[in-house]
Order: structure tokens, then C-alpha cells, then sequence
């Protein structure tokens, strides 16, 4: 890092991603790249290191946007509400109703972590119960789908509902 020493009339360098900082590297850029081990400041910035730094607010609502509206369509599917009707039967109708409100959450951007939370209960549920009775394998016991959610939940536990998003926009931050 470049600092500034006393009597030194130069400006400090900043990040050559977001101008922000006193380094050169997006190393002491504390949005995205704050972990990521640059040894030296000569090395140069990863490739599409930029663009991703300058989009990452962008592909994240995209991305919590996206698996909202597939856990939305689960929901509605168990439902019947693809199909024309409406069937809340049983427990499957009530996993049903949770998957469809919690898509909905997850498209506006409110309580984001909480969803997060119950629908990973919910999915590890899902794969030991239903999923591991064909074998231990996700691909053997086609429950590769219930895990990729399970990962897609704690990238959205870890980060939230993001900067776009109903919940900050009426109160400033996020409530869970």
C-alpha cells in the first residue's frame, strides 16, 4: 500500500477498480476484494476483476432475484397452481405455501436471511428424508437440485438482500 509520508505533498494512490482506498490494487477495496491475497502491488488485477467489481451489486440482485423466482415456481408447482388449481394438501401443501411466500421474500428483497435460514432447514430436510433413500449420492439420488439450494441459501444468508431491496428501501437496513 502506498501511504503518504510527512512532507510528502504527492496524493495517495488509490484503487485502480473503484478509486477508493490508498492502494493501487482493489486489495484494500473493502467491497470485494478486501480477501483476496495480491502479494505485491505490482501484480495486476485479475481478469474481469473490474467489470465484477463495478457490477457485483447488480449481479447479486439478479442472482437473489433468480433463485427467488425458481423457489417461487417450486411452490406454486406443489401447489397445483401451474397446473390451473389450487391444492393445499397436507404437509406438502404447507412446504408448498412456505416455498411460494419464500420466493416471493427473496424477489423483493425482504427478509432475505430469514428465508434463507428455514429454506435451508428445509432442503437438508428434504435430502435426508426424501433424497438419501435412493443412495448417498446427490446424482444417484437426484438430489442435486436440494443441494445447489442448500449452497444458493448460504451465499444468501452471508450476504443478505443486497443494497436493491424492499427491506432497505423502507427502513434503511435490513431486519434479519
Amino acid at each position: 500500500m502506498a501511504q503518504r509520508k510527512s512532507g510528502d505533498s504527492s496524493q495517495a494512490k488509490k484503487c485502480a477498480v473503484c478509486s477508493s482506498g490508498s492502494a493501487v490494487l482493489p486489495r484494500s477495496c473493502s467491497v470485494v476484494f478486501s480477501s483476496l491475497p495480491f502479494p505485491s502491488s505490482s501484480m495486476r488485477m485479475p481478469l474481469f476483476a473490474g467489470i465484477a467489481h463495478r457490477m457485483h451489486d447488480n449481479l447479486y440482485l439478479l442472482f437473489r432475484i433468480l433463485v427467488g423466482f425458481l423457489f417461487l415456481q417450486h411452490g406454486a408447482q406443489k401447489l397445483g397452481i401451474l397446473e390451473g388449481g389450487f391444492a393445499m394438501e397436507g404437509f406438502m401443501g404447507f412446504i408448498g405455501l412456505c416455498e411460494l411466500a419464500g420466493g416471493i421474500a427473496l424477489i423483493l428483497g425482504v427478509f432475505t436471511r430469514l428465508v434463507a435460514v428455514l429454506g435451508t432447514i428445509l432442503l437438508i430436510g428434504a435430502y435426508t428424508t426424501v433424497h438419501m433413500k435412493g443412495g448417498l449420492l446427490p446424482i444417484a439420488n437426484k438430489g442435486e437440485l436440494a443441494l445447489l439450494y442448500v449452497a444458493t441459501f448460504l451465499v444468501l444468508f452471508t450476504f443478505g438482500a443486497g443494497k436493491a431491496s424492499l427491506e432497505r428501501a423502507l427502513f434503511k437496513k435490513e431486519l434479519f
